[in-house]
């Protein structure tokens, strides 16, 4: 009769063996429970891999249009903000104008160019306003201040040296001869200069023509910022510094009244202009959130159905772990009892 004989050592590598396969299941186990998805797609989904790599792609895309959609509403907001408080600093020019027909009171008069003053001042600070370190009103110029340091001075420099200039070409020695029809006239070729291209771009406004666009769908673009070289803005800046600069008892009340009326009509017109502004950007807004709305519903829909394809049944998993891991105890407690077999004990 032929007796066979096992050693230690054949056991011990069968268990290793076993062992080595079971800790890398227990490896893509442990990965899928944790994330929920096949260990291995190529695997798992076989010719549907392609399909899980553009599913994945086009949900990053979404994610990025997003991510994007996001960063644009803050600036349009922010434009929207702004573009209130310049209307409203307008307005309080405006009303400060209103206010002066007909005022003698030196003081009054003074008064009113401080008030017109510091709304002035305001315009500018809300036009030159930036958010997430780009200038809003710059146009495509972002990193540009749309209005310039030197805006508000160069105009003030640019009405008295204009003013100075018409009442030598017509013979007028003194503001105080200034009639109104004179001074009508005086400022409708102020007006014709300062409007200009030539003149606005050279001396008040770094800004672009040219306004931001934004990519917030695959297939839409919107205009998400206006800027400082608009008409409107022109004419509340000029509205504004007129009747800072002459709305004062050095003119004659028959020629502060033309003031009075040439800076009512352009407050006016610019501050119409620029609630109109606002409006056209508050419109693209609205476009942004429907835009973003669709977006989230196309990632919802393809998440889920990614969730289908990729996913794993996590109580089968759940399941597998637990006979895996009782497996790999086993097979310690097994391994530690066949090390301390020896014939010594048996002898």
């Amino acid at each position: 009769m032929k007796t066979s004989t096992i050693s230690n050592l054949s056991i011990t590598n069968a268990l290793r063996m076993t062992m080595t396969q079971t800790q890398k299941e227990l490896v893509v186990a442990q990965a899928e429970s944790v994330s929920g998805k096949h260990y291995d797609m190529g695997i798992s989904l076989g010719a549907k891999t392609a399909q899980s790599l553009d599913l994945n792609r086009e949900v990053d895309r979404l994610k990025a249009l997003n991510t994007s959609n996001s960063l644009v509403t803050t600036r349009l907001g922010a434009s929207q903000a702004a573009l209130k408080d310049m209307a409203a600093s307008g307005q309080e020019i405006l009303n400060t104008v209103l206010a002066f027909g007909g005022n003698e009171d030196s003081q009054s008069l003074a008064t009113s160019k401080t008030s017109i003053q510091n709304y002035l001042n305001s315009i500018v600070e809300k036009a030159n306003f930036s958010s997430n370190g780009e200038y809003l009103f710059s146009g495509i110029n972002t990193d540009v201040k749309p209005l310039k340091d030197t805006a508000l001075s160069s105009t003030s420099s640019f009405l008295q040296s204009e003013l100075a200039s018409f009442m030598t070409a017509n013979g007028i020695a003194s503001k105080s001869q200034i009639t109104e029809s004179q001074m009508s006239t005086f400022l409708s070729q102020v007006e014709a200069t300062f409007t200009s291209d030539a003149y606005w771009k050279a001396n008040i406004s770094n800004a672009s023509d040219t306004n931001t666009q934004s990519r917030i769908t695959q297939g839409e673009v919107v205009q998400t910022s206006v800027n400082t070289n608009e008409q409107s803005m022109r004419k509340l800046v000029l509205g504004s510094a007129v009747a800072l600069e002459f709305m004062d008892a050095s003119l004659p009340p028959s020629a502060r009244n033309a003031v009075q009326k040439f800076s009512q009509d352009k407050l006016y017109q610019g501050t119409n202009g620029i609630t109109a502004m606002q409006g056209k950007l508050g419109l693209s807004e609205e476009r942004v959130k429907k835009a973003s709305d669709s977006l989230e519903s196309q990632q919802t829909i393809i998440t889920k159905y990614l969730g289908d394809l990729e996913g794993v049944d996590t109580v089968e998993v759940a399941s597998r772990l637990k006979s895996l891991l009782s497996l790999v105890d086993a097979s310690y407690t097994l391994t530690a009892r066949i090390q301390q077999l020896s014939l010594v004990n048996f002898l």
